[in-house]
C-alpha cells in the first residue's frame, strides 16, 4: 500500500476510537446525572364499606302510558334467488398424454435391457386396438 493511504486508515482508525471513547463517556455521565425515580408504597387494600341506599323519593305525577309498538306490515317476499352455478374445471389433460378421443395408447416407462443398454420412455398403442 502507499503510505498515505496507511496514513488516511491510521487516522481513520483513531477517530473511531476516539469516537466510540466519547460515547461511553457520555452514556456514563447521564446515568449518573439522571435522578433516581421515586419509590412508591403498594397500595393498601382497605374493605370496602357497602353504599348506603337513598330513600326513594315519591312521585306525585304519574308515570307516562306506554305507547303500543306496532309491527310493520308485512311485505310480500322476493321469490328465492336459484343457486349459483358451480364452477366444474375441465378434465386434466396432461401435456404429454392424448385426449380421451384419441385412440387409446399406453405409456412405457423407460427401462433396462439385460444387456445393460437403458431405453427411454415411450407412447405405444394399446394392445385392444
Amino acid at each position: 500500500m502507499q503510505p498515505r493511504i496507511v496514513t488516511i486508515l491510521k487516522a481513520v482508525a483513531a477517530v473511531i476510537v476516539l469516537f466510540g471513547c466519547l460515547v461511553a463517556v457520555l452514556s456514563l455521565a447521564w446515568s449518573y446525572a439522571r435522578p433516581e425515580p421515586p419509590r412508591i408504597a403498594p397500595p393498601i387494600h382497605r374493605p370496602v364499606r357497602p353504599m348506603q341506599q337513598r330513600p326513594q323519593a315519591t312521585r306525585s305525577v304519574p308515570p307516562p302510558t306506554p305507547t303500543p309498538i306496532r309491527a310493520p306490515a308485512a311485505q310480500p317476499m322476493a321469490p328465492p334467488m336459484p343457486p349459483a352455478p358451480v364452477y366444474q374445471p375441465p378434465p386434466y389433460q396432461s401435456p404429454d398424454r392424448p385426449p380421451d378421443d384419441a385412440p387409446k395408447d399406453v405409456y412405457v416407462e423407460g427401462y433396462y435391457r439385460k444387456d445393460g443398454t437403458y431405453v427411454q420412455p415411450y407412447w405405444r398403442r394399446s394392445p385392444s386396438h
